[in-house]
């Protein structure tokens, strides 16, 4: 059976946006997502690769801002994330958000159309413009927003090039933008504040999966290991 180039390049747009939107979490790190103007965490799947856990998030809801940070089970800190500032940040991205929901409309829906269905090389040229077009809307308010976002020049310019030179990546624009940003406070400690009592629960049962599994692999000697236990303990009985 011999497979359309057609075919090849829908399937290698679909499989550069997913390698793309895919990460490792370290046992210790958690990441806080926008739905509906609340949040959720995660601590990624069961799956791990090289020790760390993998990460896919929706890939149907690619305009959804989310920041990746770490908590500790040592002291947290006087770092304190203001919520106001997290939520301006969010607002912010609405153009660039706008644009990743088209984006995946273009790629995922007109391009392939128009390529499996042999469509009119003037759509499909208008659809290829399409593209790049909305990428420099994105690029353009990012940069008009750049205090808000907290992104420098450079920073701007690297996601710029990388979203033009490929344009699946694009897709993940505010992804990126929230991942140069990350959190100013431990990431449990902030989900204990952003999120609903049902979503803690689950996101401390997930870290108390990941906190077992780490004590079980250190040496019970160690300062560490007492550090760990001690934490787990806490969880265990403010959150039985």
């Amino acid at each position: 059976m011999i497979i359309s180039n057609e075919i090849l390049l829908v399937a290698g747009i679909f499989a550069l946006y997913l390698f793309d939107s895919s990460s490792l979490l370290y046992s210790n790190e958690l990441i806080l997502s926008e739905s509906k103007r609340s949040f959720y965490a995660t601590a990624g799947s069961s799956l791990q690769i090289g020790g760390r856990f993998l990460y896919v998030p929706n890939i149907l809801k690619p305009h959804h801002a989310h920041f990746k940070g770490s908590w500790s089970w040592r002291d947290h800190g006087a770092a304190r994330e203001f919520i106001p500032e997290l939520l301006h940040f969010v607002d912010a991205l609405s153009l660039p958000k706008a644009g990743c929901a088209l984006l995946a409309g273009l790629m995922f829906l007109a391009l392939p159309y128009l390529l499996l269905t042999s469509g009119k090389p003037l759509l499909l040229l208008f659809t290829l413009c399409s593209i790049y077009l909305t990428i420099a809307v994105m690029v353009h308010s990012a940069y008009r927003h750049r205090k808000a976002l907290e992104l420098s020049r450079r920073q701007i310019a690297l996601i710029g090039t990388e979203a033009f030179l490929c344009p699946p990546f694009a897709i993940n624009f505010v992804r990126k933008i929230c991942e140069k940003r990350g959190l100013k406070q431990d990431a449990l400690a902030l989900s204990q504040r952003l999120l609903s009592r049902n979503r803690m629960l689950s996101t401390l049962a997930a870290v108390q999966e990941r906190l077992a599994t780490s004590i079980a692999f250190t040496d019970e000697s160690s300062k560490t290991h007492e550090e760990m236990t001690d934490f787990a303990k806490r969880l265990k009985e403010h959150h039985p």
